[in-house]
């Protein structure tokens, strides 16, 4: 392959990159719309499918051995906007969308063997499951305590608490974001100048971008989802 192929693969493949991205953004901006707290709702539920993804593919990866990216790295965050609030309410496992930084395949098995059946029922340690909520997305980044997490996302079981100043549970919001950066289809990049931030696979950005739909239109995942 010449170096005029290899270029319009590129591009082609940026373009083709940006059509899904503007394909998804589509339809979630439809639903953000809506008066319909169901269609709102729905919203969320494709945060889900991107989250789950991302998790199968670390999972996947885990198995053969290939090496992991740290989710925190991947995924546009700021912990400069710590959310306070009120009220205490559970993440389920199996229904809200969460990522784990699980690390190790032989823990992660063992794990799987052992947490989360009839005999060891799942359920959050006080002191060794740590977890990050990034609103207005409504993802939950589990960074402590991820091979035990990650068997209740697996086997769709157990739920991680969040309760106003719990120390190992913090709510960040990443609003203000939007206003300084973007997701093209393959970098993040700055609003102003298009400067590149760094590249990141287009799951992570997807979230990124569907978060700032949710921002526009104030819709609140800690409203809609209470489980």
């Amino acid at each position: 392959m010449n170096f005029f192929e290899q270029f319009l693969n590129k591009k082609l493949t940026t373009r083709s990159n940006k059509e899904k991205l503007n394909s998804v953004l589509q339809q979630v901006e439809f639903l953000a719309k809506s008066y319909d707290i169901r269609e709102q709702r729905t919203i969320f539920y494709i945060v889900k499918i991107y989250a789950d993804l991302i998790n199968s593919e670390r999972n996947l990866k885990l198995l053969t051995g290939e090496d992991l990216n740290s989710v925190l790295d991947c995924f546009l965050t700021d912990s400069s906007h710590e959310v306070c609030f009120s009220d205490s309410f559970y993440i389920n496992l199996g229904k809200a969308p969460v990522i784990t930084e699980i690390w190790n395949k032989e823990r992660q098995i063992k794990a799987l063997s052992k947490i989360g059946d009839d005999e060891n029922v799942w359920s959050e340690h006080p002191t060794n499951h740590f977890f990050k909520v990034f609103l207005p997305i409504g993802l939950t980044v589990v960074h402590n305590g991820n091979h035990s997490s990650n068997c209740g996302i697996i086997k769709s079981t157990g739920h991680l608490e969040l309760t106003p100043n719990k120390f190992n549970a913090k709510i960040y919001d990443i609003s203000h974001l939007y206003s300084k950066l973007y997701f093209d289809g393959k970098y993040y990049r700055k609003n102003d100048t298009k400067e590149v931030i760094k590249p990141t696979k287009f799951e992570y950005g997807c979230l990124f971008e569907i978060g700032r739909i949710i921002s526009k239109y104030d819709i609140s995942f800690l409203k809609l989802f209470k489980f």
